[in-house]
């Protein structure tokens, strides 16, 4: 069926099994459905798809389960989202436990400050043997603590204060 001045406005069932409202009067033409709450549902009527609510947001279903909703701040995702890119310039604020698989990159610049308020529950342990430094000469750690044993190939200190112990059988802080 057409409807309007110019029958613009299609109303049809193809050969296909295909319904459509088509708005058929060329580039820039909308399609306007004005109402307070539109209800998208599946063909048997028991399954609602979108919902669009004035001043309340978007609401898409997957399954009749909700996914993805607008919010007065921005989205809400619910399960998982997968994308094969992401890029934030924002503050972001994850809770919970993030999995950040494959290669992992903490700021762009020399300049950028990486905050870990958290504690370590692994090894700390570097890509490569003998390629990478902790701290820099005039961006020095503060102070080191350590139990158990110091593996290290050179050491170099500007002081020393060994309370106890041996080096090479030699007694350090008590009589021989």
């Amino acid at each position: 069926a057409s409807f309007g001045s110019s029958n613009d406005l299609l109303i049809y069932h193809d050969g296909g099994g295909h319904s459509y409202i088509k708005e058929a009067s060329g580039t820039g033409s909308y399609l306007n459905i004005d109402t307070n709450k539109l209800l998208i549902r599946n063909a048997a009527g028991n399954e609602e798809l979108a919902i669009f609510t004035q001043d309340a947001g978007l609401e898409l279903n997957h399954n009749n389960t909700r996914v993805l909703e607008t919010k007065d701040d921005g989205i809400n995702i619910v399960g998982t989202l997968e994308t094969d890119n992401f890029t934030n310039t924002g503050v972001s604020t994850f809770s919970g436990t993030v999995n950040l698989n494959g290669q992992v990159n903490l700021g762009d610049a020399a300049g950028d400050t990486i905050s870990a308020i958290g504690r370590y529950d692994t090894n700390l342990v570097p890509a490569t043997d003998d390629a990478k430094d902790l701290g820099a000469s005039g961006l020095e750690w503060k102070d080191l603590y350590l139990d158990g044993t110091a593996n290290i190939d050179s050491l170099v200190a500007d002081t020393a204060d060994i309370n106890g112990g041996t080096i090479d059988a030699t007694v350090i802080g008590g009589t021989s």
